[in-house]
Formats: C-alpha cells, sequence, structure tokens
C-alpha cells in the first residue's frame, strides 16, 4: 500500500507489499521511508531557497515507471545544475533541521567523490525521537546529489579539461594511496603545473593533499559558463569517459514535479527522451542487479555488529524448538473432544451402576423387607441421579461453550437430565411396582446421545483460520473454501488483532480489520481466543499468515498468537504466505536475499506445514532455511515444505464468490443480450506533449478517431500523465499509451500493455 497524497510517510506505508511480483519486505520499507524523510528536507529547503533539483538514475526512472522507488532498488538519487549544487551547500546545514547533515570529500573520511549526501543523521542513532522521526530506522539514511556542470562547446577545448581533471585525479589517489616516492611526486607535479598553467600548492598530509586537489578538479569541472555552453554532463565519472553522453542544457531550464510514493518530485519536462537515451525501452522492468551492498543498510549493520561486545536482536534457530515439548504434547489431553469422551465414558459407568443399583431395590421391595440395605442402596441412588445430572449438564455446558446453542447434542442432554429427574421422581414416593419405562428412555437417549457426539462432534474436525489484514485473505480464500465446503470440518475465522510500533518495539496504534472481511466468511471475534478457550477447542489445525511473532520491524500480534505460543493448541500448525512472488532461482540475488525477511522466521520454523506457491519456490524455501539452520535440516524442511501453489484470490475475485447464485443468473441473463465492450485506459505523457508537440497532436488525434470507430467494441478513458487522477488497473481491460506508473500495475495483473509510438 502506498501512502497517500500528503507530504508524510504513512504507517501502513511500512508493511510488507509485493511491486511487480518482487517481495519489499518491511526492513526496506522502513529505509525507503527514512530516506523520504531526508528528500522532504531537501525538498524544504530547496523550496525555501528557490534551489532547482531534478530526480535522477534510478528515482527517476522508478518514479516515471513505478511512482516511487524501483522495487528492487534502495537509494534515492538526485541532481542539481553546478550553481544549484553551491547554493544548497551554501545554506543546507544553517537552515536543515537539527540532525541533518551534508558529507562530501571535504569533510568526510574515505569519501572520494564529486556527489553529496544528504544524511538524517552522521551516525546510527537509536534515540527514541529520531527513531520516531525515520520510522524506526536506525542507520544511516541518505540521499545522493550529484552535480551537472557545462560542457564546452568546443571539443579540443573539452578534452584538454577532462585530460587536465584525470590527471589532477590520479595525482590526487596516488598520493592518498601512498603510490608516490617523493621524486615521483615531485615529477608529477612539475608535468600538471606546465599541462594546467598553474601553481599547485603541496602538503605534507597526504589526506589534506587530496582533498586539496580534489577541489581542483572540482572547480576545473565548474569552469564553463551557462552562456558559453549547449550541453550538461555529470563530471565524475561520466564525463572524464570517452563518448560521454551529453544533455542539452534546456532539458534541465525547468522541472515538472510527478508523484513518487507519498510526495512529488521534480523531473525535467522531457524525461521519457532522457530514459530512454540512457536504458532503451526503459518500461521493460529489469532486475539485473546483483545483491553487493543490497539492501544498503546490512553493510552498516555489519559494522555496527563488530564493534558491540553483544549480539545485535535478530531471530535465531533453536534446535531444541524445532520439535514439540511434552508440555505441548500434554495440552492435546485437555481439549474438549478428550473431556467429552470421559464424561461420555463416566456417565455410562454411572448409569450401569444406578441400573443395578435400581433392580437390587426392586427386588428388595418385593420382598416386603424393610432394611438397612434398602436405604443405603436408594441413597447410593439418589446419589447416582445427581451426580449424573451435574455430570451431563458440565458436558453440555462445554459443548454450547465450543459448538453453540444450536448444537443437537446440548439438547439431547438436556432430555437425559430430564429422564433423571423422572426416576429421582418415582423412587422419591416410595419404590414403585414398575421402573422400566424411564430407565429403557434414558439408555435410549444415552445411545442416541453417544451416535450423535460421535457424529457431530467427535469425528468432525475444527479448523482455525488467524488472518491479520483483510488484504491478504485472498491468501486463505480457496483454502478456507475446501474447507468450508467439506461436510466433516467445523470452520472458525478469526481475525486477530495488531498493531504498529513504537521505537521500543511496544504497542503504538492497534488496529483490527474483522468488520471488513466478506461477510460470507462469518468472521468470529478474536477475543473468544482465550488461552483456556483454545486449550478446550484444540483444533486439529490452526492456519496462519504472520511468520514473524515479534520480529516484524513494523508490526506485531498479541503474543498468544505468535507462532511458537499457538501450535501447541493444535496437532497441526499451517503457514501460508499471504502473498505470490514472481518465480525466481538463487541467481536473481536480490529476491533470494530478502528471503530472509519472511522465511527464515518463526512462522516457517515453527508450523508443521508450510503451503508455498510452487515446486521451485519449495526448492528456494528449503534452499534459505538450511542454510539458516544447517544442513541436517534439509530433509525436515522438504517434509514441512508443501508446493501445494493455492491461488491469490483479489478482492474482485472475493466480492464475486459472495454473489448468491440468482444475482449471477441474473447477471448471466443481462450479458448474454448484451455485448459487453472492453474497457481501455489510454494515457497521454506531458513529457511526450513537451518532446514533440506536433507528433504527439497528430498521434493522439488519429488514435481517438481509431477509438470512435470501434465505440461498440471498446469504452476508452483517456488520461493524462501527471495531471490527472489515473485509478486503478482493475477498472479496465488493458493499457495503451505512453509509459507511466499505473502500467506496471496492469503487467502485475496480467493484462496487455501497449506502448503507443509516435511513429506508426
Amino acid at each position: 500500500m502506498r501512502c497517500n497524497n500528503k507530504v508524510s510517510v504513512q504507517e501502513s506505508f511500512l508493511l510488507d507489499e509485493v511491486r511487480c511480483g518482487f517481495f519489499v519486505p518491511a526492513a526496506i520499507k522502513q529505509a525507503w521511508a527514512a530516506q523520504l524523510e531526508v528528500l522532504m528536507e531537501i525538498d524544504r529547503v530547496c523550496k525555501l531557497h528557490d534551489i532547482e533539483y531534478f530526480a535522477d538514475w534510478g528515482t527517476l526512472l522508478g518514479a516515471v515507471r513505478h511512482g516511487g522507488f524501483i522495487p528492487w532498488d534502495d537509494d534515492l538519487d538526485i541532481v542539481m545544475k553546478r550553481e544549484d549544487y553551491q547554493k544548497f551547500m551554501e545554506v543546507a546545514r544553517f537552515d536543515m533541521e537539527e540532525g541533518f547533515d551534508v558529507q562530501t570529500f571535504r569533510n568526510q573520511k574515505d569519501f572520494w567523490l564529486f556527489m553529496g549526501k544528504v544524511v538524517g543523521k552522521n551516525r546510527f542513532c537509536f534515540e527514541k525521537e529520531h527513531l520516531r522521526r525515520f520510522h524506526n530506522f536506525p542507520y544511516i539514511a541518505c540521499v545522493d546529489i550529484f552535480v551537472l556542470d557545462y560542457v564546452h562547446r568546443d571539443s579540443i577545448k573539452e578534452e584538454r579539461r577532462k585530460k587536465i581533471c584525470k590527471y589532477i585525479l590520479g595525482i590526487a589517489d596516488g598520493i592518498v594511496e601512498g603510490q608516490f616516492t617523493e621524486e615521483e611526486k615531485k615529477w608529477h607535479f612539475r608535468n600538471l603545473e606546465e599541462m594546467a598553467g598553474q601553481h599547485f600548492e603541496q602538503m605534507d598530509d597526504p589526506v589534506e593533499m587530496g582533498r586539496y586537489l580534489y577541489a581542483e578538479a572540482e572547480k576545473r569541472f565548474a569552469e564553463v559558463p551557462a552562456q558559453e555552453a549547449d550541453c550538461l554532463v555529470q563530471m565524475f565519472p561520466w564525463g572524464l569517459k570517452e563518448n560521454a553522453n551529453y544533455y542539452p542544457k534546456e532539458y534541465y531550464e525547468n522541472a515538472v514535479r510527478i508523484p513518487f510514493e507519498c510526495m512529488e518530485i521534480p523531473v525535467s519536462p522531457v524525461y521519457d527522451k532522457m530514459l530512454r537515451m540512457r536504458y532503451g525501452e526503459y518500461w521493460r522492468p529489469s532486475k539485473d542487479a546483483g545483491a553487493h551492498n543490497y539492501p544498503f543498510f546490512e553493510g552498516q549493520k555489519e559494522n555496527l555488529q563488530k564493534v558491540l561486545d553483544f549480539d545485535l536482536p535478530a531471530f535465531r534457530f533453536d534446535r531444541e524448538k524445532l520439535k514439540r515439548s511434552e508440555n505441548e504434547k500434554e495440552i492435546v489431553g485437555y481439549s474438549y473432544k478428550n473431556m467429552a469422551k470421559e464424561c461420555v465414558s463416566e456417565l455410562a459407568g454411572m448409569r450401569e451402576e444406578l441400573m443395578t443399583a435400581v433392580e437390587a431395590l426392586l427386588i428388595q421391595a418385593k420382598s416386603d423387607e424393610q432394611c438397612m440395605q434398602q436405604e443405603n442402596d436408594r441413597s447410593r441412588i439418589f446419589d447416582l441421579l445427581g451426580g449424573s445430572q451435574q455430570l451431563a449438564v458440565d458436558l453440555g455446558t462445554l459443548l454450547e461453550q465450543i459448538k453453540g446453542e444450536g448444537c443437537i447434542c446440548v439438547g439431547m442432554l438436556e432430555k437425559y437430565c430430564e429422564t433423571l429427574y423422572q426416576i429421582y421422581e418415582q423412587l422419591q414416593g416410595g419404590v414403585p411396582a414398575d421402573i422400566s419405562a424411564p430407565i429403557e428412555e434414558l439408555k435410549q437417549t444415552a445411545s442416541s446421545f453417544e451416535t450423535e457426539l460421535e457424529e457431530k462432534v467427535l469425528n468432525r474436525k475444527a479448523i482455525l483460520f488467524l488472518p491479520m489484514m483483510e488484504k491478504d485473505w485472498g491468501g486463505l480464500h480457496s483454502l478456507w473454501q475446501a474447507a468450508a465446503e467439506d461436510e466433516n470440518s467445523d470452520v472458525y475465522v478469526v481475525p486477530l488483532p495488531y498493531f504498529y510500533k513504537d521505537y521500543d518495539g511496544s504497542a503504538k496504534k492497534i488496529c483490527y480489520e474483522g468488520e471488513t472481511f466478506p461477510e460470507e466468511i462469518n468472521v468470529l471475534d478474536y477475543r473468544i481466543l482465550t488461552p483456556e478457550y483454545l486449550e478446550l477447542l484444540h483444533p486439529e489445525a490452526i492456519i496462519i499468515q504472520n511468520p514473524y511473532d515479534a520480529w516484524h520491524p513494523a508490526v506485531s500480534v498479541p503474543e498468544l498468537f505468535y507462532a511458537e505460543n499457538i501450535r501447541q493448541y493444535t496437532d497441526k500448525l499451517i503457514y501460508v504466505p499471504p502473498f505470490t512472488v514472481n518465480e525466481f532461482s538463487k541467481d536473481n540475488a536480490r529476491e533470494y536475499a530478502n528471503m530472509q525477511y519472511y522465511v527464515t522466521m518463526p512462522g516457517v520454523v515453527y508450523a508443521d506445514k508450510v503451503i508455498v506457491q510452487s515446486e521451485n519456490m519449495k526448492q528456494m524455501y528449503v534452499e534459505k532455511l538450511t542454510e539458516f539452520a544447517g544442513e541436517d535440516t534439509r530433509e525436515h524442511w522438504l517434509e514441512t515444505i508443501l508446493s501445494h501453489g493455492l491461488p491469490i484470490m483479489n478482492k474482485k475475485q472475493n466480492a464475486l464468490s459472495c454473489k448468491e447464485e440468482s444475482d449471477k443468473k441474473a447477471d448471466d441473463a443481462v450479458t448474454s443480450d448484451v455485448k459487453m465492450r472492453k474497457k481501455l485506459l489510454y494515457g497521454i505523457s506531458s513529457s511526450i506533449l513537451q518532446e514533440m508537440p506536433e507528433e504527439a497532436r497528430r498521434k493522439i488525434e488519429s488514435n481517438l478517431k481509431t477509438f470512435e470507430s470501434y465505440k461498440n467494441e471498446i469504452e476508452v478513458t483517456v488520461v493524462h500523465f501527471p495531471q490527472d487522477d489515473i485509478g486503478s488497473a482493475t477498472e479496465y481491460d488493458a493499457y495503451y499509451g505512453d509509459p507511466m506508473p499505473v502500467m506496471m500495475e496492469f503487467v502485475q495483473a496480467g493484462k496487455p500493455v501497449m506502448i503507443q509510438s509516435l511513429d506508426v
């Protein structure tokens, strides 16, 4: 879920999400959110001082193609023209809020790049206010600021500048790295001064000398005035290379703002042309990036761990917990089914003793012998009648607690108690001549009850679903439907409350979504799920979707529902992921790396069975869990992970499944007479209109005429990006037009996407 249009990061933004088939874990969402805080502060300062900046590199591509971060990317890049960059550097440290800082080669150790980094904090920070501001992200969040410089119109002058700059940097790096002798250093400086036509200071400290030379190179980068240039380039490293890609300076004369996550970010008006120059068919996602330095904060975490004398908190494999404890096994005996069996057995024993005692009493009565034994038998019969009645009441209460007031077995127990009372009344007035009728009725009622109990209670399976968020119910829908259609199963769906975490892990905001689930599900109130109730119910299976227990960085559920705890109340704990992803292998380094966030977690490790989307994904789970727990656990995971491939239902499908059959027939009757038109979303980009206004106008007019000629077959909605509210891809059957973020929703939904060409 994206955060809303307000310039703030919403809590829901921090949840796990699948974008373009790629799993984005909450840990990376926190890093994104922290970087957005930095970007918003840069944006505020730039607006305050009339400083212009533009989204660049992956951030530009993400803004246009995804409306935010590229799902498999983890950084933010912007670019400024040299004059704006220099102005920003002059005012940033004074005007940014406390804690924010700017890093460059001038002030940062081992930072030898011609760019700036704005950081939310110069160090790891676990302070309360910082964590609250930066969404519980304690590591260094930054935004990279690249610099654009003007290029000489004269190619000979430009080549000379490049040559001098590369020589300056070569000397600087050699000095800092200690590669030169004193004689070699002097020789290089003589050559440099002769080449550049200027004197260069020399210093004893190699780092200070390196910074001085970098500053001299930067002066060369900035030496070309705007009025003497036609193009711009990022001098380091691209401008120093052969065949550098130069951009006409008109591309950066002004900016337009387009959506980027929860804010708007400035881009070049001709962003489409720039992206085509850099990436070709940039609208086609590519995930070829490796996992080196991904995500960026993992390296910071490793560096932090090196200086600590204790381990950073993390879920770790405990071999002893892989198998159920003796205590977990004992709890099975406390289930209502076992208690019902014991009650039935005890009732049967008391009934046999009651009938024997009544028979003896009748024999004594016929002999007309009034004796102490007869009184003792009468007393024992009354005790048995009272005890049986109380036991039947207790059993009825137990069954009613679990099965509800409509349980037929409870009614039969009430009849059983009434018969016991009839026997009591007949014996109370003396010893009747014939008591066989109520005794026979008692036996028949008991027999019918035991048969009904066996069929309606003891032989039925209880299946408990514990979803958390309504948006994830689609992952359980097909499993729930199969269970609900099983005549021998009782299905319980209890959405769990969850809470967003404060900086210390405590509950900051408690949420419950039970009211939003489809009506057909008939959800139960989570407050019934006390430890005592779970102990009594002891369902044959509990199905969960939350694998994290306490280890999700943004949200959690009450401790009772942790996988480690809830499994003691069931014969089989089943974990079903609430999402599907595009299939991948270990060669897809970032997808495989991200499995650490959702696979090596308690819900997966402690589950008796884990149902994943495919056989390939089963192998990925097995590999990741084996790496996590040890090679000797491989067979366990091979047995635990199942590749049933449960379909993920979307909300539209869920809504359809909730329709009454009569409604569906009525709909079918209507659609059989009227041919349904396909809905097409036609997208027009402001960038295309800016780049080629005449060609774009002719193309749009031609398309609209074509659409009009097919108006009986297609219904077309025209949207203009970024001005129009485009809505959701679920409303349409296909997309046609210019590249824009909504097309990725069509791709993810498996719907056709066609990019228009102005040449056709």
